[in-house]
């Protein structure tokens, strides 16, 4: 074999191995940024509201394997505010609206009910 047919061997063997390292370095960052993603997810799912399920979306850095899970949350959080909202109105009482703020205190109708409430 020639001195040029060894140096391509030789070229060829380094990029397969630097293609296996970096395959190997991309699974390992893919492993970290899961477990990090879950981690984050636990944590939403613990606290259990709107905020921490925004935080979590907000998070762009990891895989957001979750992110249709968190979607969902929220939407029923918001739908469960919506419904307490409805209750509280439709009583159209100061204690009803104060049920509904302390509630929710963040609400999506929190001025609505504050300006009712006073």
């Amino acid at each position: 074999m020639n001195e040029k047919a060894k140096g391509y061997l030789y070229l060829l063997d380094k990029f397969e191995n630097i293609d296996k390292y970096t395959t190997t370095m991309y699974s390992i960052l893919n492993t970290k940024v899961t477990k990090k993603d879950n981690r984050l997810w636990e944590k939403a799912l613990k606290i259990n509201n709107k905020k921490a399920y925004e935080e979590y979306l907000a998070n762009y850095l990891y895989s957001h394997e979750h992110r249709k899970e968190a979607e969902n949350k929220i939407v029923e959080i918001d739908n469960i505010d919506l419904e307490a909202w409805n209750v509280a109105d439709k009583e159209k009482t100061t204690k009803s609206y104060q049920i509904y703020l302390n509630a929710f205190p963040n609400g999506l109708l929190r001025k609505q009910a504050q300006e009712l409430y006073e």
